[in-house]
């Protein structure tokens, strides 16, 4: 601009605006401005000290991003969404894993008779007659028990049958995704006997073993840490690539695990070479799962909405088309990747109880082997591995958590780290909190280590060093740490269940050191909430 103008003015007229909008080349810097005006406009003129023409903002920096490219950074996706994802991909799943059996029998039959399962026409073409003719389609689903299954998703011939073959491996496929983490190429380079178990009991993990060529020039050995959760759908997808496999002579350890349906003879079949095994990356809308889900459920709400400004306040998501209000979410497998790094490194962002539960098993077996143990794996030692993005999406999800479960929380909080953002961060501010601090100087104090945020039974825990006090399983020990956060919700949940804990070991005898342990603690807890 031309002459200098107070921020004040800027924001209220119109034509400065404008003038000054136009100075702003890059999208990175209209999507700052338009975040910093989205939460000027939300709080109180009052509080903020800036009166902002609300139609600034739609008509000068929304439309004028809405002409700029792309963002290539990758969103995460909602909570709710994903976990809607999941359970229809469960539902799915589930639909095939109880007559898999069958479906491989009914496979093979396909494969080793010809009339089975073909047309009149398709039998007549062999040179079959009428009376010679096997069973059809129906007939055949009939026999084997499948016709209510194939009726549910439209399966009616072999070509439908193909089809279906298809979106099932790429629903198993979005599932490994979800729960690893892997690329596309590299779920691709997953052979069959690729999951496997290591370990016994509590400490038992699953790891899938593969390739990746991304970054280092030629197929390096990696494994990617998962959960008991795929193995449903790690036996469909592997029951449907050992028969193809078998069909075309593969031996097991040269059977990719998504291997494609086009060498089964239903309609132009691929000739097998030696050397060269083509694989189902689903390049079209029509070999993709989500023909079969319901996208009503993966609609983006306001509530979406808000997450992903969160998350990313700095972005324009509103003048972004796809991610408008009423949208079908479009999924991809960067998505999947940043998304699973992010709720796993800080699970207090998992804030659906379905989520949660879908996500606990990775949530203990990722955090240990990648955020605190990633450096002692050779699986591990490429930049482009999950484990990477890990400990680089850390520090960011952390610092979401603490500022939203934390100091814009509505509740009131406690803790000697609680009364501090109370009387000094959130202090004197309306329910939209603007930070003393900018988010990404917050966000480098957690990757510099001069700040942490765990969730615990009674709120969160702040401290970098290790807790001592964990090792005694003591609950009322975070209530005199100066690193606790105390929420008092949390409180009463856990003085509940610390009251039914001890009338079930009250039952033992009234004199044993377990129950007057228990006792102390439960009056600790009560004698601090009632002095809140």
């Amino acid at each position: 601009m031309e002459k200098d103008c107070a921020l004040s003015e800027i924001l209220s007229d119109k034509a400065v605006m404008e003038v000054f909008v136009a100075t702003l080349r890059t999208r990175s810097a209209l999507s700052s401005l338009s975040g910093v005006l989205t939460h000027l406009i939300s709080i109180p003129s009052e509080v903020s000290g800036y009166k902002v023409l609300g139609a600034v903002k739609h008509e000068l920096v929304t439309n004028r991003l809405s002409k700029m490219g792309k963002d290539e950074q990758h969103p995460v996706i909602p909570p709710r969404i994903i976990a809607s994802l999941i359970d229809q991909l469960d539902e799915f799943i589930s639909d095939i894993s109880s007559v898999r059996l069958r479906l491989e029998s009914f496979l093979r039959n396909i494969l080793e008779d010809k009339k089975f399962a073909r047309s009149p026409s398709m039998q007549a073409k062999l040179g079959y007659r009428c009376a010679e003719f096997g069973p059809f389609f129906g007939e055949g689903a009939d026999i084997y028990g499948l016709r209510a299954l194939f009726e549910r998703y439209g399966v009616r011939d072999l070509p439908s049958l193909s089809s279906f073959l298809t979106r099932t491996q790429h629903a198993c496929r979005i599932y490994l995704h979800i729960y690893s983490g892997m690329r596309h190429s590299e779920a691709l380079s997953l052979k069959l006997g690729c999951l496997k178990k290591k370990g016994r009991g509590r400490l038992s993990i699953f790891k899938l073993s593969g390739e990746t060529s991304k970054f280092v020039g030629q197929k390096k050995p990696v494994s990617w840490v998962t959960s008991e959760d795929v193995l449903p759908a790690y036996k469909v997808v592997s029951l449907i690539s050992s028969v193809v496999g078998n069909h075309i002579g593969l031996a097991k350890k040269e059977t990719p695990l998504f291997i494609s349906m086009g060498y089964l003879e239903f309609s132009c079949p691929l000739q097998h070479e030696d050397g060269i095994v083509r694989v189902a990356s689903a390049n079209s809308k029509s070999q993709e799962i989500y023909e079969y889900l319901d996208s009503s459920d993966l609609r983006i709400t306001a509530e979406d909405l808000d997450v992903l400004e969160k998350i990313s306040p700095l972005r324009a998501w509103e003048a972004e088309s796809e991610f408008s209000v009423g949208s079908v979410w479009r999924f991809t497998t960067h998505q999947f990747r940043r998304s699973l790094a992010f709720y796993v490194t800080q699970s207090a962002n998992v804030s659906l109880p379905s989520l949660k539960r879908q996500l606990k098993h990775l949530t203990r077996d990722m955090t240990v082997y990648y955020c605190q143990g990633s450096g002692l794996s050779k699986d591990f030692e490429t930049d482009s591995h999950i484990a990477s993005l890990f400990q680089r999406e850390k520090p960011e999800a952390d610092a979401v958590a603490y500022i939203y479960d934390a100091i814009m929380s509505a509740e009131k909080l406690s803790g000697a780290h609680g009364k501090h953002v109370e009387r000094n961060v959130r202090s004197n501010y309306g329910s939209r909190v603007v930070l003393r601090e900018s988010r990404d100087e917050l966000i480098s104090k957690f990757k510099i280590g001069q700040l942490a945020y765990t969730q615990t039974p009674l709120g969160a825990c702040t401290t970098m060093s290790p807790c001592d006090k964990r090792l005694f399983r003591s609950i009322a020990a975070c209530l005199n740490c100066d690193s606790a956060i105390i929420k008092s919700g949390k409180l009463d949940k856990v003085i509940q269940r610390q009251k039914a804990f001890i009338d079930d070991i009250s039952r033992d005898g009234e004199s044993t050191v377990e129950l007057r342990t228990e006792r102390e603690e439960l009056e600790a807890l009560v004698k601090f909430r009632d002095t809140m």
